[in-house]
């Protein structure tokens, strides 16, 4: 017992006043040491979250990537605080040990984690480049679907161009009974999100898409095609037949852009005893070209081969092509298309 002097009473336990005045072991240094040992454990846990995505690499780089400057940072952030309130805390915390350990793994795993953003983020670009790529080569197979639904219903007859002016893309007929779904008009990489319009018939211009509607082969038949589009548009045309042209621009050298239609490559088969040369003509014949400004991450998507866009043929194959290419993804083409989509009446 104290008295009134404040003298301590000889029989009370010592031990007692000692156990008031023990040191603890500071939480901050406990915080820093546990997140240092779960920065080591960063491979397993990425490990274990990457299981649902068949241990993918750019997956599980990325889940490591965020395990180790996650736990890293936290780690370094309480050793930090842990040592400074150790200082502060005048003999009476504990733990500067593990605050060391914690604060010197944590800065490890900063390190670690920073070289594993170097390989997952230009992986993980690439991923998702890679299966917005397959997205849009998608919607053209789902728009060589509904053209050929169209075709079965009207005699073989492809789709006729819309009629306003400058809009490179089906008429309106396509909705809703052959088109249901229009929004696959858009690119998952346009800048035009799908569901943004309201209008279902809105989704038919060519933002992201070109839709010719006439047979075309080459950068020439192309240049004769605009010429004579801008001169159709004039004069109200419905592009519901085929297409005349200056004399020898046409298809093999004639005066006509034909409709395309079931076997309109049959003309333009030169070698008649050649049984694959239907089946190759329909295969160059281009139905609907994408704007090559969708798929433009070159250093991280396109190393290999280049930004470009998808094309969909004839004989409903979808091919992704380099711009500037191959016809129909040159530049004399594109150009001379976007021309013609730049005069668009609204």
């Amino acid at each position: 017992m104290a008295d009134g002097m404040g003298s301590t009473d000889p029989a009370e336990p010592v031990g007692r006043v000692a156990s008031t005045t023990r040191s603890r072991v500071s939480k901050l240094a406990s915080t820093a040491f546990v997140m240092g040992l779960l920065a080591l454990s960063s491979p397993l846990l990425a490990v274990i979250a990457s299981l649902p995505f068949q241990l993918f690499p750019p997956i599980f780089m990325g889940f490591l990537t965020v395990w180790f400057i996650l736990f890293g940072f936290l780690a370094v952030f309480c050793g930090v605080c842990g040592l400074a309130a150790l200082k502060n805390g005048k003999g009476m915390l504990t733990g500067k040990k593990k605050a060391a350990v914690g604060l010197a793994i944590g800065g490890i795993a900063l390190v670690l984690g920073s070289l594993a953003a170097t390989i997952a983020v230009p992986s993980l670009i690439r991923c998702f480049a890679v299966r917005d790529l397959a997205l849009c080569q998608n919607n053209l197979k789902q728009m060589d679907y509904a053209i050929k639904r169209h075709i079965h219903e009207h005699s073989g007859r492809f789709p006729n161009l819309s009629q306003v002016a400058g809009n490179l893309m089906c008429d309106e007929s396509m909705i809703p009974e052959y088109l249901s779904y229009p929004s696959i008009l858009v690119c998952p990489d346009s800048a035009c999100p799908t569901g943004a319009l309201s209008n279902p018939k809105e989704y038919l211009r060519d933002r992201d898409y070109f839709y010719v509607g006439y047979c075309v082969t080459s950068d020439a038949e192309v240049a004769a095609f605009a010429e004579a589009y801008r001169q159709a548009c004039k004069n109200s045309a419905m592009f519901n037949s085929d297409l005349n042209v200056q004399p020898g621009k046409g298809n093999n050298g004639g005066d006509t852009l034909y409709h395309l239609r079931e076997g309109v490559e049959r003309p333009l088969i030169t070698n008649v005893n050649d049984p694959a040369a239907a089946a190759i003509l329909q295969s160059t014949i281009p139905v609907m070209i994408e704007r090559p400004v969708n798929h433009t991450i070159k250093e991280f998507a396109y190393d290999t081969y280049g930004p470009g866009g998808n094309v969909l043929f004839l004989d409903g194959h979808v091919e992704f092509m380099t711009y500037p290419g191959k016809f129909p993804m040159t530049e004399a083409t594109i150009t001379a298309l976007e021309s013609l989509s730049a005069s668009k009446t609204q």
